[in-house]
């Protein structure tokens, strides 16, 4: 398995059992004051990486695209 596709697995594992609740709120506060997220995702038209927030924030390995956290 990739080390991407595990990010994601272990992102949607975090998400839906609560791990890592407090880096997931002050990253997407974060996410939320970008003009490339919208509606919980990272948007690659402009210019973000096409990942659903919610579960990317919650693993400590993942980066912001534009380096904000």
């Amino acid at each position: 398995m990739s080390n991407k596709t595990k990010n994601i697995v272990t992102g949607f594992s975090n998400n839906i059992i609560g791990k890592n609740k407090d880096l997931c709120e002050t990253r997407t506060a974060i996410c939320k004051s970008c003009s490339i997220h919208h509606k919980n995702w990272c948007i690659k038209k402009r210019g973000g990486c096409g990942c659903y927030l919610p579960a990317k924030t919650k693993v400590k390995s993942e980066k912001c695209p534009i380096d904000k956290w």
